[in-house]
């Protein structure tokens, strides 16, 4: 317990710092292998998540479909780890999907809603 407190304060303090001041901490932090490791591991995926999580809805979907497109027409596609089952409806801010888990990991079927662009 008491290393994964010492593991989430190094975290807080490295995301503190800028890109380049990051590693001179760790080297000076004075950490395990396994606990640099580690720290590495969870702090790359800031960058990956800052993207993602960083974009509305809207311009997540933007290019999925224009209005024009037939949206009935994306049964079957795959968005990230789901598979389009069939449409459930739509109205004017978009459409909304049964969508099924697609990448084996395990069973879950979703309702996604996909808006439309502007």
């Amino acid at each position: 317990m008491e290393d994964r407190e010492k593991l989430k304060e190094i975290i807080y303090e490295v995301l503190s710092l800028e890109q380049a001041e990051r590693q001179d901490y760790l080297d000076k932090a004075n950490l395990s292998a396994e606990m640099r490791s580690e720290i590495e591991s969870l702090i790359s995926y800031e960058k990956a998540t800052e993207t993602f999580m960083g974009l509305s809805a809207v311009a997540f979907s933007q290019d999925l479909f224009s209005e024009d497109d037939s949206q009935s027409g994306l049964t079957g596609q795959e968005i990230r780890v789901y598979k389009i089952v069939r449409e459930v409806g739509h109205g004017g801010m978009g459409t909304v999907f049964l969508a099924e888990r697609a990448d084996g990991k395990f069973e879950q079927k979703v309702a996604l809603k996909l808006l439309k662009r502007k």
